[in-house]
C-alpha cells in the first residue's frame, strides 16, 4: 500500500464518521487555541514589561542615599561608649548575651533619633569616585532645600529642587514660558501657587511675569528656620514679610538665653540649658551664613494630577514636588559653596548606569562602600516571578486541555478498531502488513492534529483582536505610559511550534489504538460481526 493510498483511505474513513470526526476537530481546535493564547499572552507580556522597562531605562538607574549610623547594625564596642549612660545601662537579670543584644539594639535605636553627620556622606568627593567607575555613566545630586524667595516686597519660605533639564514629566506641566533647554540653563521655574503667594494674583499677569529677577537665601543652617519655629506657635505663614523671617529666626537663636527668665523650677531651668549645650558625639555647630542668587523667571508649572502620575516612571514619582524648581549647575555650584554641603553632602544621588551594566553588581558595589542603594532590579525580578507564576497557571490550564482532548482521541480511535476489526482483517487478508496498517491509524491522527492545529491557531489569532483591544483599554486606564504596547504577540516560532506540536501530540496519542489494529489476527477478524 502506498503512502498515497493511506493517507486516502485514513481520509476516507474519517468521512464516514462526519459528526464523530468534527467532535474530534473541535475539541483539539480549542485546546490548541486555549494554548496559543496562553502563549502569545505569555510572549507579549514579558515583552512588554522588558520594552516599558527600557523604554524609562529603570533596568539602569538607581537612588542611592548616604550611609547613616543607624543603618550600620554591627556597633563596635568603642562606639558604644560613646553613647549616654542611660542608653547603654541594660538593667534587670539576665545573661551577657541577651545584655549585649539589647544594648547594640538601644544604641542603634538612639542614633537614629540623633542629627549626626552621615557616614558615608554624598560630598563632592564621593560623586568623584563614583564617577570614575566604568558602569556609572551619569550622576545627578539631588538636594530639596528650604529657601527664602523673594520678588520685590513680597519674601516667603519655599522647597527648592535642582532639577535635570531631560525631566519630560515636569516639563509637561508648563503654562506658562519655557523648561531649562539644558543644566546650565539660568532661570527659575516655579509652581503657580507659589507666583500667587508672591503677588502674581491675576491670570493676566503671569506672562508678565517671566523674566523677572528673582532673589533666593540658601542657608547653611536650617535648624531655627522661620518654617519649623512657626510650627510651635501654628503661625500663618502664607504672607510673611522678610522682617518677619528674620524676627523668627533670631528668637530660634536667642531661646536659650530666654530659659533663664522662664517660670520655671530651677531645676527644670538648668536641665533646659544642659539639653541646648549637649551635643551629640560627633554632632557639628552649623555657621549661620547664607548665599544668595538672582535669577530671572523662565516658567511656570502647574501641580500634578493623579492622571500625570499615571503617566510619570517611578523615579520621577519619588522626585516630590517642589515651590521652586532650580536648573542642574545651582546644586553642583551654589549649595556646595555651604559648609553644609561640604560636610554632609546631597540627600541623595540618581545614577544611571551604561549600557550592558549590571544593575545588581553595581549595587553590591555601592553597598559595600557603605551607601544605601535603591533599585527596581528586586522589585523587577518580583514582577517577573509573577508574571511568569501566572503564565504557567494559563498553560498548565491549556495542557490540561489538550491532553483532555488527545484522550478522547485515543478512546475514540480505540472504538473505531473495535468497529473496523473486519475491514483490518481484509486489508492484512490481501497483504497489508502490520506496519500498513498501524501507519493507517497513526495518519488519522496525523491529520486530526494538523488540521485542528492549524484552526486552533487561526482562531487564537482571531480571539486575540478584541482580546487586544480589552487589554489596551484596561492599560489605559491604570497605566497610559503602556498603552501602545502589544500583549499578544505571535512569532514565527508560534506560528509554526504550535502545529506541529499538537500534531505529534495526537498522533502519540493514536499510538496505542494504531498498535493495537497491528495485532489483530487477520483469521479472527474475518470472522468478526
Amino acid at each position: 500500500m502506498l503512502r498515497r493510498d493511506q493517507i486516502a483511505t485514513a481520509v476516507a474513513n474519517m468521512r464516514r464518521q462526519p459528526l464523530r470526526f468534527l467532535l474530534s476537530l473541535g475539541g483539539i481546535t480549542l485546546a490548541t487555541a486555549m494554548l496559543t493564547i496562553s502563549l502569545t499572552v505569555s510572549l507579549g507580556v514579558r515583552s512588554a514589561i522588558t520594552e516599558h522597562l527600557s523604554r524609562q531605562d529603570l533596568l539602569r538607574r538607581m537612588e542611592v542615599l548616604p550611609g547613616r549610623d543607624a543603618d550600620q547594625k554591627v556597633i563596635a564596642d568603642a562606639e558604644i561608649q560613646e553613647v549616654p549612660e542611660p542608653v547603654r545601662n541594660i538593667v534587670g537579670t539576665m545573661s551577657e548575651a541577651r545584655r549585649d543584644r539589647l544594648r547594640r539594639a538601644e544604641v542603634i535605636r538612639w542614633r537614629s533619633r540623633v542629627a549626626r553627620i552621615p557616614r558615608v556622606p554624598l560630598t563632592r568627593k564621593q560623586i568623584t569616585e563614583l564617577q570614575a567607575m566604568p558602569e556609572i555613566e551619569r550622576i545627578r545630586p539631588i538636594a530639596l532645600e528650604t529657601v527664602q524667595i523673594r520678588r520685590g516686597n513680597s519674601t516667603l519660605e519655599a522647597s527648592a529642587l535642582p532639577i535635570a533639564a531631560d525631566s519630560p514629566t515636569l516639563a509637561s506641566l508648563l503654562v506658562a514660558g519655557q523648561w531649562f533647554a539644558d543644566d546650565q540653563t539660568p532661570g527659575i521655574v516655579l509652581d503657580e501657587a507659589t507666583l500667587y503667594r508672591l503677588g502674581v494674583r491675576d491670570e493676566a499677569e503671569v506672562p508678565r511675569a517671566l523674566g523677572q529677577s528673582l532673589e533666593l537665601e540658601l542657608r547653611n543652617n536650617t535648624v531655627f528656620s522661620a518654617a519649623s519655629l512657626l510650627g510651635l506657635f501654628q503661625a500663618d505663614r502664607s504672607n510673611l514679610s522678610l522682617d518677619d523671617f528674620r524676627l523668627v529666626s533670631e528668637f530660634g537663636r536667642q531661646f536659650p538665653a530666654l530659659i533663664e527668665g522662664m517660670n520655671l523650677p530651677p531645676s527644670d531651668r538648668a536641665r533646659l540649658q544642659e539639653l541646648f549645650r549637649r551635643k551629640a558625639p560627633g554632632q557639628r555647630v552649623l555657621s549661620d551664613e547664607s548665599i544668595r542668587i538672582r535669577l530671572p523667571l523662565i516658567g511656570v508649572i502647574r501641580d500634578r494630577t493623579p492622571d500625570d502620575r499615571k503617566n510619570e516612571s517611578w523615579f520621577d514619582s519619588i522626585i516630590g514636588d517642589a515651590d521652586v524648581y532650580l536648573p542642574q549647575f545651582v546644586a553642583e555650584s551654589e549649595l556646595e559653596r555651604l559648609p553644609r554641603y561640604q560636610q554632609e553632602g546631597y540627600q541623595r544621588l540618581s545614577i544611571r548606569l551604561v549600557e550592558g551594566a549590571d544593575l545588581g553588581q553595581v549595587a553590591d558595589a555601592l553597598k559595600a562602600k557603605g551607601l544605601q542603594v535603591f533599585s527596581l532590579q528586586e522589585f523587577i525580578a518580583q514582577l517577573r516571578t509573577n508574571t511568569l507564576l501566572i503564565i504557567f497557571g494559563m498553560n498548565f490550564l491549556a495542557i490540561v486541555a489538550m491532553l483532555v482532548s488527545s484522550l478522547g482521541i485515543a478512546n475514540i480511535q480505540i472504538a473505531s478498531v473495535v468497529e473496523r476489526t473486519r475491514e483490518i482483517g481484509i486489508l492484512k487478508a490481501v497483504g497489508a502488513s502490520d506496519h500498513q496498517v498501524q501507519s493507517l491509524f497513526l495518519l488519522e491522527g496525523t491529520i486530526l492534529g494538523f488540521v485542528g492545529g492549524l484552526l486552533g491557531l487561526l482562531l487564537g489569532y482571531l480571539l486575540s483582536w478584541p482580546g487586544e483591544q480589552i487589554a489596551q483599554q484596561m492599560i489605559l486606564e491604570s497605566a497610559p505610559m503602556m498603552a501602545d504596547l502589544r500583549f499578544f504577540q505571535f512569532p514565527i516560532g508560534l506560528i509554526v511550534g504550535v502545529p506541529i506540536a499538537i500534531t505529534l501530540v495526537t498522533t502519540l496519542a493514536s499510538f496505542i489504538p494504531a498498535r493495537r489494529a497491528a495485532r489483530i489476527d487477520p483469521i479472527h477478524a474475518l470472522r468478526y460481526e
